[in-house]
């Protein structure tokens, strides 16, 4: 083996890059239409790491692990923001439907002359 890392882990950097821009950018479908084959990938790639690796390659390998890391890390916090919001969100629209409904008993009950 070269002194370089694979192909496919320079790769697997850049779609790693993508899925940390589409979060931060707050672009959702993106992320998840992105998310499932970046995993694959990188599951493929953890199972094709040889084992008689010299040790410059397996420092590389090991910065560009950090590297994915710290971005999954930011990735993570990022998303549990998204789902506290969307929870936070859908309580709301909750609070609303049920006011609503209230609403709408009051002016049936006005409607039928109960009070």
């Amino acid at each position: 083996m070269n002194k370089e890392l694979p192909d496919c882990f320079g790769y697997i950097y850049k779609q790693n890059l993508i899925l940390l821009d589409a979060v931060r950018e707050e672009r959702w479908q993106d992320f998840i239409t992105l998310a499932e084959g970046y995993i694959f990938l990188l599951n493929d790639a953890i199972d094709g790491v040889p084992e008689n690796m010299s040790a410059d390659e397996k420092e590389m390998l090991r910065v560009l692990i950090r590297q994915l890391l710290k971005n999954e890390q930011e990735i993570a916090e990022r998303l549990a923001r998204r789902l506290s919001s969307l929870t936070e969100q859908m309580s709301m629209m909750q609070k609303g439907k049920q006011c609503s409904q209230f609403y709408n008993l009051q002016a049936l009950s006005l409607q039928l002359g109960f009070h």
